[in-house]
């Protein structure tokens, strides 16, 4: 085991100020989703038989709803995974749901929202031909003749995000396609706008790219994050229609475009994770900066969805202290703080609310992909090349694809014992606890890692 470089486990933790409950994961390539307590220790497994396509939800019952990764996917590229489980707290299985069809290319993505009726949005994507793109306005010619080839097979046609809720007997009772609204109406999807290539990574086939859906009960309203499109939308489910977008406007023929050294009127970059706030009337994003023309760097983003105003932010002083540019998650917390998982540093930050927040909680994650556990991450920890859809290269081997925490008064924990923790490894060392971390010493010596971990300073939006 390695003995310099970046320790993980919990770094910082301030009890006065954090948000006091526990983190729900499912570290990429194992079959555990973990529920960890603030000190980093696990109170609750739940043992599935898939790795996690990515992540769960906890549901106030004590229900686990979690993605799952399954084998031989119909559509390798956009982070597919073709299913959802539902499990109870005892791990016994409720529900799986599985979508992935060969023959017609259509096959569930990663992301998906338990409903307060019991239900599941989940994003999947569906295959038009390229004659179809073109019939239905698409300029001729600007998609490969040959699709793109990934891992070795061939995806030939334009692919597009469309919505399923599932009930708890697998039935769909709900549908919306993003191919019933392209167009070039404000409140439709362009199907000639298209990313630049230094940026695309597949967007030629992989069009929008929907990586976040949440569920608004108070309007009955859809969030959807659209990572190709730098944007987030709105839509109104008994309509169908796009009632808000936010981030970019050049996707529907507004705005200034982003240039060399410019950005714009583009905001998102890459974005993930829009979900609501305030009922319905805010939503917090997380901006990866993805291919930021101004430079890559990530930040957290709170929208008024009536004026279209920036009301919060967080960003570092040093992009290079907090950046992903793929995944990645924010929660807003129920003590108003805000809980971040930066995918590409597997580290997990939560900060306080205000014009000059502070980070009052860290955890770096110990799990690598192989399953091993590590107190330290060294430069050997870094991938520097990979063939897999999931993973990118020059991202850490511990990456969290996203993150929630419940505090200790979420109904799921009411009546259960969750004072048996466990230490996920001995070895880790309670750093918040010690010297130099106690004292705002972040930097391990000699430490090759990029990333300094914990006690940046940050700047206000």
């Amino acid at each position: 085991m390695a003995t310099h470089g970046i320790p993980t486990g919990v770094h910082r933790y301030d009890r006065e100020l954090a948000c006091d409950g526990y983190n729900l994961f499912s570290p990429y390539f194992r079959n555990e989703t973990y529920l960890i307590n603030m000190e980093g220790e696990i109170v609750h497994t739940w043992k599935t038989d898939y790795p996690p396509g990515l992540f769960a939800h906890l549901m106030p019952n004590g229900d686990l709803v979690r993605g799952i990764r399954i084998p031989d996917q119909a559509v390798l590229f956009a982070g597919t995974t073709g299913g959802f489980e539902r499990y109870d707290w005892e791990g016994n299985l409720l529900q799986r749901y599985i979508k992935n069809d060969h023959a017609t290319q259509q096959v569930l993505s990663h992301a998906f929202c338990p409903m307060p009726n019991g239900n599941t949005l989940v994003i999947c994507l569906e295959k038009k031909s390229n004659e179809e793109a073109y019939a239905k306005g698409r300029i001729p010619g600007t998609l490969p003749e040959e699709g793109e080839w990934f891992e070795g097979k061939q995806h030939r046609g334009l692919f597009l995000d469309y919505l399923m809720e599932i009930d708890r007997e697998n039935n769909v009772v709900w549908e919306w396609h993003l191919w019933d609204h392209v167009g070039d109406a404000p409140d439709e999807f362009n199907l000639n706008y298209i990313l630049p290539p230094a940026a695309h990574y597949f967007s030629t086939v992989d069009w929008v790219h929907f990586n976040g859906v949440d569920y608004d009960p108070v309007h009955d309203r859809v969030c959807l994050t659209c990572r190709n499109f730098g944007e987030f939308v709105v839509v109104d489910r008994k309509s169908g229609r796009m009632i808000f977008r936010w981030g970019n406007p050049a996707t529907h023929l507004r705005g200034r475009k982003p240039g060399w050294l410019d950005d714009g009127d583009q905001q998102l970059f890459g974005p993930h994770c829009g979900t609501f706030l305030n009922e319905g009337r805010h939503v917090l994003v997380h901006d990866n900066g993805w291919f930021r023309p101004k430079g890559n760097r990530s930040r957290a983003v709170e929208v008024d969805l009536e004026t279209g105003d920036i009301v919060w932010s967080y960003e570092s002083h040093n992009p290079q202290n907090f950046t992903s540019p793929y995944q990645s998650s924010v929660q807003r917390l129920p003590n108003g703080n805000t809980l971040i998982c930066s995918t590409g540093s597997g580290q997990i930050f939560e900060v306080t609310p205000g014009p000059q927040p502070r980070v009052v909680w860290e955890f770096v994650c110990p799990w690598l992909f192989d399953g091993s556990i590590v107190n330290y991450l060294d430069d050997t920890d870094v991938l520097y090349s990979t063939t897999s859809h999931i993973i990118k290269e020059g991202h850490m081997k511990n990456m969290i694809h996203r993150v929630y925490r419940y505090a200790r008064d979420y109904p799921a924990f009411a009546g259960r014992d969750l004072s048996r923790a466990v230490p996920i490894d001995p070895s880790i060392v309670r750093l918040w606890e010690t010297e130099p971390f106690k004292s705002g010493y972040a930097r391990a010596k000699n430490n090759p890692w990029p990333r300094p971990v914990a006690y940046r300073e940050n700047a206000p939006k």
